[in-house]
Order: structure tokens, then sequence, then C-alpha cells
């Protein structure tokens, strides 16, 4: 862009800004600027300068809105391709037509060849269904079960097989060797200590330790 002066005898010096190539003419009592379309008065340049930066305007908004809607949908579509998982959706179908007695370390090799991997010594078992949540931290040799066995009668104390799912909710963290038993809770945000033995469900935003666990202090939304 150039600036062009325009100056009228016994008028304020008035500028006019437009686009490169543009020639200029001053003379006599009128003012005037040159356009490549022909003479035009300055108001007529100020107003036909004023339609075409509304033209950019407009075209550079149009080149925005089209980088937005193509980012959200590579972003989406990225989101998609992730979540459809040929060898997970066969490893579902294939652990749901399973019958009980099937132990779990077959679903869990299934699920191995799924392209899951949990390093570590981490050990879930895939009895019942296994929930966890985002931003869940599990720690090096913790045990999460969700199968069983009743109490049985005095002649064989470990009765019929019986299973419960297990829940690990948001924000979660499971530290070293801790042990969780089938049918529990973990609430968002909870802390559950090295080795500590959860029978029961954790409230959230709690720290549980101890064997059995017991909640020993809560914790702020904000802790640091």
């Amino acid at each position: 862009m150039k600036e062009v002066g325009v100056a009228n005898a016994g008028r304020r010096r008035l500028s006019v800004r437009r686009p490169n190539g543009w020639d200029s003419l001053a003379g006599g009592g009128d003012s005037s600027v040159q356009s490549r379309s022909g003479m035009t008065s300055a108001t007529d340049a100020n107003a036909e300068f004023a339609v075409l930066r509304a033209d950019s305007l407009e075209a550079r908004g149009t080149r925005g809105r089209s980088r937005y809607y193509v980012s959200r949908v590579r972003h989406y579509g990225g989101l998609l391709k992730r979540s459809l998982h040929p060898r997970f959706v066969l490893a579902n179908a294939l652990s749901g037509v399973l019958p009980d007695f099937v132990s779990g370390a077959v679903r869990a090799r299934m699920y191995r060849w799924a392209g899951f991997d949990i390093a570590d010594h981490v050990t879930i078992n895939l009895d019942d269904k296994v929930s966890i949540g985002n931003n869940v931290a599990i720690a090096p040799q913790v045990l999460i079960y969700t199968g069983s066995h009743k109490i049985g009668p005095g002649s064989m104390r470990m009765g019929d097989f019986m299973s419960a799912p297990v829940t690990i909710e948001d924000g979660a963290w499971i530290r070293l060797g801790a042990i969780i038993v089938p049918g529990v809770t973990i609430g968002r945000g909870s802390v559950i200590a090295a080795g500590a033995v959860v029978l029961k469900d954790v409230p959230p935003n709690t720290y549980v330790e101890g064997n059995p666990a017991q909640v020993v202090r809560r914790l702020p939304w904000g802790y640091r």
C-alpha cells in the first residue's frame, strides 16, 4: 500500500491510502487521483478503496473460515480414525462370547494382541468390566481384580465363582503395588497409597492408605 497526498488551495492536507500501482495527480484548484479505471475525485477514490478493502476483508474472512472448518474436519477425522480399532472390536466380540469359566488370562492375551500394552507388571483381571477414566495414573505392580469366589460351607470354603466390575474415575492415581478387589469404584481425583488394599469404594478427591484402605485426608481440587 502507498499513501497519496491530495492538496487543495486553502484546504487542509488529506491522506488517501490506496493499493500499489495507482498513480496520483494533483493540480489546479481541484484535487484528484487517477485510478486504473480513469480520473475520479478524491471522494470517489475513497469510496472505491473502501469497497476494495471490504472485498479484501470478506475474502480474508472466507479463507479464515475455510481454514477453521478444514482444521475441525481433520481433528474429528483423526479422532474417528483413532477410535476405529478393528483388532479391539474383534477382541471385544470374541471376549463377549466366551463362557464365564474361561480365564481372564485368555481375554488379556486377546487384548494384548489388539494392541493394549500395560508394562511394569500391572495385572488387570478381565472376568468382568474394568472402566478407566481420563488422566488416570497406574503405577507398577498394581493388581486390579474383577473375579473371585463366594465363601462356601465348611467342607469347602471356596464357593461359586463370582465377578463384579471395577471403575477408576478421571484423574485418579493408583500408586505402587496397590490391590483393588472386585466391585470397587475409585472416585475421581483420589489417590491410592502404595501397597493399599482397597476393599470398598473410595470417595472422590481423597487419599487412602493401609490394609484395608482407609481415608486419611481429603484432597482439595487445586492441591499441589
